[in-house]
């Protein structure tokens, strides 16, 4: 396994435990402000938490595909390598 597929996966791994921790963060911060006041529940302070630990396990699913498209990409012969058409 080559060093950018490593890197891609690293990347990947640590952005899905961030964005997860924050998605977390950010359903505990709506809970009790809900449990504390029923009128903070509808502004829903821990939404902006929410939609950025989201967006981030997003993105590291697109880096976990991209590493397996280049580790699979890297044990093909160069002949057969969609890159040679250029």
């Amino acid at each position: 396994m080559n060093n950018t597929v490593k890197l891609l996966l690293l990347s990947s791994v640590l952005l899905f435990g961030t964005g997860w921790f924050l998605y977390h963060l950010g359903s505990q911060l709506n809970l009790e402000a809900g449990l504390l006041d029923q009128a903070l529940w509808y502004q829903a302070p821990g939404d902006k938490w929410l939609y950025v630990g989201g967006l981030m396990m997003l993105i590291s699913g697109a880096l976990g595909v991209s590493a397996l498209k280049v580790w699979r990409g890297s044990r093909r012969p160069a002949g057969r390598s969609s890159l040679t058409g250029f």
